[in-house]
């Protein structure tokens, strides 16, 4: 069986759950599967997934930058052209390529995993392009898995003609408890950890409010951020609140090391107002 992931993410964002659950898809084929990944070599550094038989198709930008971007889509749809495959499973929903989803004439499985764009349009920017790749993608589909029972249900809200294919697969994690205890640094007090982006719907104000009242109580306590750089608005939001010195950022780390971070904090802390799972 070759399956064909078309590599949009890694394109897109350095670390995050997408990126992260097709690595451990992949890394997980049976090994008489052939995994074809399509992907830029961009400059955020990704993780890149880890088979026997994964062959990578990669886009080496050059310069003129803005030349070599704008040849991107073509070297993609050349390549699409003349891959071998059986199934697709694009990592969004769009292509590399530029086509949407229902231009694929192969079998093609997706997989939401929430309905953010649709439940908050209003105030996400470019959320109607988003939400049309999204769409396509979703009637094209020959499968479509959501990874929790409550993105299922959000999904039917929006598509309820498409319950015949929709199947709910719960996401595993690849974290080890016995990978956890290794000499990466953690806070040297007790703490709570945030870990991921920091979008409006994530709530991080809210938990930047709540977390200055907890310090009241316990000027020791600290806050752990993992994920993307602090912003200079979020960087004010802590001096406005006085607790910079209460917060530690750590960026993005391997997952040893997230392991860790996870077993030695107090609790995950997340007031999202809405999530996938």
């Amino acid at each position: 069986m070759r399956v064909l992931y078309d590599g949009y993410i890694y394109k897109v964002q350095k670390a995050g759950g997408i990126g992260r659950y097709f690595n451990n898809i992949i890394n997980r084929l049976p090994d008489s599967f052939i995994p074809i990944l399509t992907t830029v070599n961009s400059r955020l550094n990704i993780e890149l997934p880890n088979h026997d038989n994964l062959k990578v198709i990669n886009y080496d930008y050059f310069s003129p930058y803005r030349i070599s971007a704008k040849l991107e889509k073509l070297y993609f749809k050349l390549k699409n052209h003349f891959l071998e495959y059986d199934i697709v499973h694009p990592t969004y929903y769009t292509l590399l390529s530029g086509n949407r989803i229902s231009a694929i004439k192969k079998p093609v499985i997706i997989t939401i995993h929430d309905m953010i764009y649709e439940l908050f349009s209003e105030r996400i920017e470019n959320s109607e392009l988003h939400i049309a790749w999204k769409k396509d993608a979703i009637m094209a589909a020959d499968v479509i898995v959501c990874v929790s029972n409550n993105t299922r249900y959000d999904l039917l809200k929006f598509y309820p003609s498409v319950v015949n294919k929709v199947s709910v697969i719960y996401e595993g994690s690849e974290l080890c408890l016995d990978d956890s205890f290794g000499d990466e640094q953690v806070p040297d007090s007790k703490y709570f950890i945030y870990v991921g982006g920091r979008t409006f719907y994530k709530n991080f104000s809210l938990l930047i409010q709540a977390f200055s009242t907890v310090i009241i109580s316990d000027n020791s306590i600290k806050l752990c951020i993992v994920g993307p750089h602090l912003t200079n608005q979020e960087i004010k939001l802590l001096a406005d609140y006085g607790i910079s010195e209460h917060v530690e950022y750590y960026g993005y780390v391997t997952s040893s090391h997230l392991a860790k971070l996870y077993r030695s904090s107090i609790a995950l802390v997340y007031p999202s107002w809405s999530e996938g799972c």
